[in-house]
């Protein structure tokens, strides 16, 4: 593909593996503890959720906004030509990995909203990872980043 990457590109490169990091790390010791207690979380704050524990977030979390995004740079970075991410690319002028970029800020901003209606608002790192939701979509959607990704040019 393209030899120079525009800096939103590299910005959003670097957002995608720090939201998998986060992801994947926050997953795993939710699916190691399902108490929450190694994180800091009380059971109690599930007394409206739909869940016992936090397994099941745990194994929701690491998935999409840890693996998810992992495979989002990956795609990103290296530009894989796989034909089922296509199936569901609702920009057929973007690149696959473009327009999956933009659904992992969506997925996170709606995971985040989720979690404060379900949990209740716990502090800086909910409206933390809100805004890095919308910065990823707002990266993605500049000009510079879609036209670098885009199939046409």
């Amino acid at each position: 593909m393209k030899k120079n990457k525009p800096f939103p590109v590299h910005l959003l490169l670097i957002l995608m593996l720090f939201l998998a990091s986060g992801g994947i790390y926050g997953g795993v010791m939710l699916i190691a503890d399902p108490s929450g207690n190694s994180i800091g979380l009380d059971m109690n704050l599930l007394q409206h959720a739909p869940f016992n524990n936090y397994l099941l977030p745990g194994i929701i979390l690491i998935l999409f906004n840890g693996i998810f995004p992992l495979v989002i740079f990956y795609s990103l970075a290296f530009h894989p030509v796989w034909k089922w991410p296509v199936s569901i690319n609702i920009y057929k002028d973007q690149y696959w990995g473009w327009t999956f970029a933009l659904y992992c800020g969506l997925i996170l901003s709606i995971w985040i909203n989720v979690q404060i209606l379900l949990i209740g608002a716990l502090g800086g790192i909910q409206g933390f990872y809100g805004l890095l939701g919308t910065v990823i979509v707002i990266i993605t959607l500049m000009p510079s980043c879609k036209q670098f990704y885009s199939v046409n040019s």
